[in-house]
């Protein structure tokens, strides 16, 4: 008999029936340790790359917060070294500080510094520190201000006064200031004759520097603290609570306040709290050289956010694998050794697939670039998550849009050239939805997936590149502008003695071959310039000894053997880190300055001669003026006496002799009047108020000529002649003077005299034929011509003496009428 068939069990002999839920289980532990032990590893690589974004930030902050002080501290130490501002100061106070011209040429000075550099006002301090020029009218210091000044002054260096409020009033700006000595230098040595004062507005750069994040971010944030007694002081404006800057304080012993307890010494970024109590993220920095901190925080759910993304991703990809590999189970479960061989091969190759899709999805969600899959018709089959967040589109949108959506109308994808190639990096300008335009550099690539053609392009945002590229192109531009329009000439050296930068104006103050400069070798630059100089060896030998010694500066002057003079200033370049990049050279050429200070000196000696001689002639004249009074008048007075006397002790009875000692009297009296008048007339023209400049000029010639015998060309306007008693009066004394001068000194027998109105002005020439002389030969106690440039020069005028041995000599005077 036949026996019944068997069931035949779906599962091979060696497997048991427990093995489909071992199996389940065993899976679903994979997938759960798997996807735990991925979430953990991606969030310390979140926290820690967030962390370093975070102190490279803080880094960079710092680094060009203590540049910019820097920079600052080194324009007021120019004030220090190598400023004229000083003298010129020195010069106006010692003047008697009277507004004029000189005040007016020091504040145009000041002006242009605070244009140039951007300061909020500039100002010039006296030794007491009180404010005498200032580009703020009606500027007034608090105590903070002047005690920096006078510290300034007193310890001969620049310092540095921190945030403050000017004025001390609470609704007052916010300002940084700096104040330097001004240290004049002359024969007695140097001492200080005041201080600049430079007031910054810190909200014209520093905050806006401060503020400034380099990321798009709802919470990030850069504030500038420092260390106040037990307070920790805000500086800056604060993006989550305005009207808080130089006013929020809060205690240095807050607990787990980021700036608070790196001040105390300890710090952890992730367990920190801000200013408003909200847990952060943080990274501090000091601000080199000082009292400032710069703090880098951002909220840390903002932080935390893409690591609770890729937590919920997780969790939801376990759940949903554990979900297939339990139905795989089960199916295997139910079907047949043959169908269970088949479902194990479609479980292997669904994780594979799910490991790359998981792979695919980290890197498109996490990469910083555009990745679209388009089709041969450039239909888009798949954008990441970047993608979505540039163009403004959402995944499903981008979908069921073409590549060419994207792109400025008129422009197109170069497909066959990819075809050509396989490959092609170029750069276009993309759309978003907002219709807004950015560039980008495209690299697309054709790929062949199950036969059909695709390009993948791997897409990046240029705009920052391209800001940063036209920044540096403005910036190059604008130093070569600045170099190229300085009237100094400029040399920048490296290390190893490359020049770096040059202007031409240094090759024109130099000479310096094309050939030469060319090289960019300073050595070969050097050797060329040596037959110029006066002493080429101490030049040499200075710039050996700056270079040997890289942390100096120098300031000097240069000979040339031509006769100019060169003002030669040299400073090293130190990078971040006290790293020498080089040196910087700059030639000023002040031969035409040393020139005017020799005529200066020149000048000055010329005038103490004069003024000597001034007090000299008028200790004569004194002298004269009492001697004919007593010879005069006092002979005249003594006969007036003696014959009032004898007439009154024995009057004459005889009516005639009466008559004839009357007359006689009278006769005295005369002679008195005369010499009083002569005296006067000497002393002051009275003539000029009675009679006017033309007949004054006219009888004073008259009665030159009858006392000389000098023969006289007498040409006077025709019109009476309105002027000004001062102006009358210096016109008279300068013929006056001009023709004593040909009496005592021409030999000349005849002269000319021509007195003409032209252009507005007054023209006097007075001409003789005499024996001359050489201007260039200056005779000891020749003070007349030197009188009549004087008188000229104090009203408005110029005077103007020609000569020549053997051809006379010609005084040419112009003087403005109206005096």
């Amino acid at each position: 008999m036949a026996s019944e068939p068997q069931n035949e069990s779906p599962f091979p002999s060696n497997l048991s029936p427990w093995m489909p839920l071992l199996v389940f289980t065993l899976l679903a532990f994979s997938i759960g340790a798997a996807s735990s032990f991925i979430f953990e590893r991606n969030k310390r690589y979140i926290e820690e790359a967030e962390i370093q974004n975070l102190g490279a930030i803080a880094d960079l902050k710092a680094a060009q917060i203590a540049a910019w002080a820097e920079i600052q501290r080194r324009r007021a130490a120019l004030f220090l070294h190598g400023s004229l501002l000083p003298d010129e100061f020195g010069l106006w106070l010692n003047s008697g500080a009277r507004p004029g011209r000189q005040q007016r040429k020091i504040l145009l000075f000041l002006a242009g510094v605070q244009k140039t550099h951007g300061y909020k006002n500039t100002s010039l301090l006296d030794v007491h520190g009180s404010v005498v020029i200032s580009t703020d009218v009606g500027k007034r210091l608090d105590t903070e201000e002047k005690q920096l000044a006078l510290a300034a002054m007193r310890e001969k260096k620049v310092l540095f006064l921190d945030f403050h409020r000017g004025a001390a009033e609470p609704g007052h700006p916010i300002e940084i200031s700096f104040a330097a000595p001004l240290v004049e230098t002359d024969r007695q040595g140097n001492h200080v004759v005041g201080a600049v004062l430079l007031v910054i507005d810190p909200a014209s750069f520093l905050y806006p520097m401060i503020r400034y994040w380099p990321t798009p971010s709802r919470s990030a944030e850069t504030m500038l603290v420092r260390r106040e007694g037990d307070d920790v002081l805000f500086l800056n404006e604060l993006r989550h609570r305005k009207g808080t800057a130089l006013s929020l304080r809060m205690p240095v012993a807050t607990p787990n306040l980021a700036s608070a307890t790196w001040l105390r010494g300890q710090h952890d970024p992730m367990e920190s709290v801000d200013y408003r109590g909200v847990p952060v993220v943080s990274a501090i920095r000091k601000v080199p050289d000082t009292p400032w901190v710069m703090v880098a925080k951002m909220d840390k759910d903002e932080l935390l956010a893409p690591i609770t993304m890729l937590q919920q991703w997780v969790t939801s990809l376990a759940i949903v694998l554990s979900a297939v590999g339990g139905i795989l189970v089960i199916a295997w479960y139910r079907a047949s050794h043959a169908r269970f061989q088949r479902l194990r091969a479609l479980h292997d190759a669904a994780v594979e697939r799910e490991a790359l899709v998981r792979h695919f999805d980290y890197l498109s969600r996490f990469g910083s670039d555009i990745v679209l899959l388009v089709d041969a018709q450039g239909r888009i089959v798949e954008p990441n998550h970047r993608a979505a967040l540039a163009y403004g589109y959402s995944a499903k949108e981008l979908k069921r849009m073409s590549i060419r959506d994207l792109l400025r109308p008129g422009v197109d994808l170069p497909l066959d050239e990819v075809e050509k190639t396989g490959g092609l990096r170029f750069e276009s300008v993309h759309v978003r939805k907002d219709k807004s335009e950015f560039p980008v550099e495209t690299s697309l690539h054709a790929i062949t997936i199950e036969g059909k053609k695709y390009y993948q392009g791997i897409i990046r945002d240029i705009t920052e590149r391209r800001r940063v590229e036209a920044d540096i192109e403005y910036r190059n531009t604008l130093l070569s502008t600045l170099t190229e329009s300085s009237i100094d000439g400029s040399l920048v050296v490296d290390e190893n003695g490359s020049i770096l930068l040059f202007n031409q104006r240094l090759v024109d103050m130099w000479g310096i071959p094309s050939e030469v400069i060319a090289t960019r070798s300073d050595e070969l630059a050097l050797k060329s310039v040596l037959d110029k100089l006066a002493e080429p060896q101490n030049f040499l030998d200075k710039v050996a000894h700056l270079y040997a010694h890289r942390e100096e500066t120098s300031q000097d002057e240069i000979e040339l053997k031509d006769g100019r003079t060169f003002e030669r200033y040299s400073a090293p370049m130190f990078g971040p880190g006290a790293r020498y990049h080089g040196r910087v050279w700059s030639f000023h050429d002040i031969t035409e300055r040393k020139l005017a200070e020799d005529k200066l000196n020149e000048s000055n000696r010329e005038l103490q001669r004069l003024a000597t001689h001034l007090e000299v002639v008028r200790e004569e004249e004194q002298k004269r003026i009492a001697r004919e009074l007593h010879d005069g008048m006092g002979g005249a007075l003594a006969a007036l006496n003696m014959k009032v006397a004898l007439l009154a002790a024995d009057p004459p009875v005889k009516r005639a002799v009466l008559s004839a000692e009357l007359d006689s009297l009278g006769k005295l009296v005369a002679d008195g009047v005369q010499v009083m008048r002569q005296i006067v007339t000497e002393l002051r023209p009275c003539l000029l108020g009675e009679v006017g400049l033309k007949s004054a000029i006219e009888k004073y010639t008259q009665e030159f000529c009858d006392a000389t015998h000098i023969e006289c060309d007498l040409r006077l306007p025709e019109e009476e002649l309105n002027l000004d008693e001062n102006l009358a009066a210096t016109l008279f004394r300068i013929v006056q003077e001009s023709l004593t001068n040909v009496a005592k000194h021409a030999e000349a027998d005849k002269i000319g005299i021509v007195l003409s109105l032209w252009d507005g002005s007054l023209m006097l020439t007075v001409k003789d034929n005499g024996k001359g002389f050489d201007p260039q030969v200056r005779k000891p106690k020749s003070f007349g011509l030197i009188g009549i440039r004087e008188r000229a020069a104090m009203m408005g005028g110029k005077a103007e003496i020609t000569s020549e041995p053997g051809k006379g000599t010609t005084v040419r005077v112009r003087l403005p009428r109206a005096g």
